[in-house]
């Protein structure tokens, strides 16, 4: 792939990786393997080697991943009455 200014990088990029980060992509998907060699192609991004690359650090992914277990914590309660409420409202037997 080809970027329309000189210095620009052109990505394909996902912002997880289904197969579980760390596994490769095939076991998720094998169709986008027609089109990029999804392993090992400097242009694809995958789960943590994008937000790393978004965050301009290695850690980005991990910090993200603490912030969201954090929020989750404070809020698990409140998110567990919406769905409840939810599937009562919506799927009523």
């Amino acid at each position: 792939m080809k970027a329309g200014k000189e210095h620009s990088k052109t990505y394909f990029a996902l912002p997880f990786n289904p197969a579980g980060e760390g596994n490769d992509y095939r076991r998720a998907h094998s169709i986008p393997y027609r089109i990029f060699d999804m392993d090992n192609d400097e242009s694809v991004l995958i789960g943590a080697e994008l937000w790393n690359k978004i965050g301009e650090n290695k850690n980005t992914y991990s910090e993200l991943l603490e912030l969201f277990n954090e929020v989750g914590e404070k809020y698990l309660d409140r998110i567990k009455k919406t769905i409840w409420v939810y599937n009562r409202e919506f799927f009523i037997y």
